[in-house]
């Protein structure tokens, strides 16, 4: 058996200038490993925008954030 895990979707600017980054996560079971300050799944520094939780967030935000 199997245990079935979020999808997390994360949009992201980085510390230095205004491109927008999304990353998808089907590994971690929750966000808080991705909220934390001494991360290395998102850049030191980096700004989050959004965080989401399941599938229908990669379309949303491609659309909101004109990924």
């Amino acid at each position: 058996m199997g245990v079935e895990r979020p999808t997390l979707v994360v949009v992201y600017k980085k510390k230095w200038g205004n491109k927008v980054y999304m990353k998808v996560f089907t590994d971690q079971p929750t966000p808080d490993k991705i909220l934390l300050e001494n991360t290395k799944l998102i850049p030191k520094g980096a700004e989050i925008l959004d965080l989401g939780v399941g599938e229908s967030f990669v379309k949303r935000y491609k659309s909101k954030h004109k990924l």
